[in-house]
């Protein structure tokens, strides 16, 4: 079935091809949870959107440089509330809300 975004491929050839950056697919990215949320989206309990594109420029950056680690290097990807990054203050369910426990910080 196809949307009217783009696929995962598609982002990747776009980066390979130098039309686009991937300080610029998470900048849309953060817009379209921004947009979500204003809405009463509830998807992600933090956005940790500093790190995200601090991650994105340091990707662009070793593209330029013509290190690319992976076909998929400089995408913006997502984690779930199911899964603490260490040294991170984001918050975390772990599904602890299910247990009636409170919520962890990893």
């Amino acid at each position: 079935m196809r949307t009217d975004r783009p696929t995962i491929a598609e982002l990747a050839a776009s980066l390979n091809a130098g039309r686009t950056t991937s300080v610029a697919l998470t900048e849309q990215a953060l817009e379209r949870i921004d947009s979500h949320r204003t809405s009463g989206g509830t998807a992600f309990l933090e956005v940790d959107a500093k790190g995200a594109l601090a991650a994105a420029a340091a990707a662009d950056q070793a593209r330029a440089a013509g290190h690319v680690a992976s076909p998929l290097a400089g995408l913006p990807v997502f984690f779930t509330t199911l899964h603490a990054r260490a040294g991170k203050e984001l918050m975390t369910e772990s599904g602890r809300h299910r247990l009636g426990l409170p919520l962890l910080s990893a």
